[in-house]
């Protein structure tokens, strides 16, 4: 599968993945979440990725 990063415009390959699941960037390192799958491509879209609190 390919995709596009809609942050620094990186092209990558993947594999299968299916909407909702999440990938980041090797690039930017931005999380980016599968909205939907077209003919191959991935719809990518940022969020924000929650970092565990421990206890500081």
């Amino acid at each position: 599968m390919q995709g596009v990063c809609p942050e620094c415009e990186f092209d990558f390959t993947t594999p299968e993945l299916e909407a909702g699941e999440t990938i980041v960037c090797r690039e930017c390192q931005l999380t980016l979440q599968v909205q939907g799958v077209e003919g191959g491509v991935l719809m990518l879209e940022p969020i924000e990725a929650s970092l565990s609190d421990w206890g500081e």
